[in-house]
């Protein structure tokens, strides 16, 4: 009975602690992108926990453009990287300078990495919840970043090189917006 208690306080304790230090995971992630963004003065905004950066908003044309909506077909291509506190490794993409780069340098074997845009449909494609609350609002000609908190991404999965509860960078370009 001793053994039973003590093995049911124990797995409390420890249980109790993962959940404490995966609870501070997300908001020491989301204060690492705001650093990140502030300490460059890049101006972002955020979207359902979701931190946006748009690089080129300046554009001639920038308000005329196709906005994303729910429903709509959306072509992009993208890097995504693990984030801690600046864009750490590459772990997919689809763009063919740097995944023929990387077959060259790296010896990488490209059968499963696309080239060329991706293509969705937002809100029938399936996409990770951070691609889906950071996509609306995006146009077509964005090159957009989308720093992405971990219970937004992968969660606490390991997926390839993505440790559990890690953040992520993706770096996208807006090809084409197709209205629904």
């Amino acid at each position: 009975m001793r053994l039973t208690t003590c093995c049911i306080v124990l797995m409390f304790v420890v249980a109790t602690g993962c959940n404490d230090e995966a609870g501070n995971v997300v908001p020491d992630q989301k204060s690492a992108f705001a650093n990140y963004l502030e300490s460059r003065e890049l101006e972002y905004s955020i979207r359902n926990g979701v931190y946006r950066y748009i690089a080129n908003a300046d554009r001639s044309g920038y308000e005329r453009a196709p906005m994303i909506e729910n429903g709509d077909s959306v072509e992009f291509l993208f890097e995504a990287h693990l984030f801690s506190t600046s864009p750490g490794a590459l772990f997919f993409t689809n763009r063919r300078e740097v995944i023929d780069t990387l077959v060259k340098t790296e010896g990488l074997d490209p059968e499963f990495w696309p080239y060329g845009p991706q293509k969705i449909r937002l809100g029938k494609t399936a996409l990770m919840e951070g691609l889906k609350n950071g996509l609306p609002g995006c146009r077509e000609g964005d090159s957009v970043q989308l720093f992405i908190p971990s219970d937004q991404a992968f969660s606490d999965q390991s997926v390839g090189i993505v440790p559990p509860n890690s953040a992520t960078l993706y770096i996208l370009n807006i090809e084409k917006v197709k209205k629904q």
